[in-house]
């Protein structure tokens, strides 16, 4: 059992390992959430900026809720 070794070590280090694993899915996600949502805003931005009649409100009123909500 050359592979089991790996599931029935250290408990200790299984739940360091673990925690520090989760800790850093964590921050990936809100790093990849927080740009993505600074892209789309910009592009939004820049939507706005090209004046189409519908579709220029719409977009000014949720970049306009993002902005009041920082």
């Amino acid at each position: 059992m050359r592979n089991g070794h790996i599931y029935f070590g250290n408990t200790k280090q299984i739940i360091k390992r673990n925690l520090l694993a989760g800790i850093s899915r964590g921050v990936g996600v809100g790093i990849g959430v927080t740009i993505i949502t600074a892209v789309l805003v910009f592009v939004l931005q820049k939507i706005v900026t090209l004046n189409i009649p519908v579709i220029g409100e719409y977009i000014a009123d949720i970049v306009e809720i993002v902005e009041k909500s920082k």
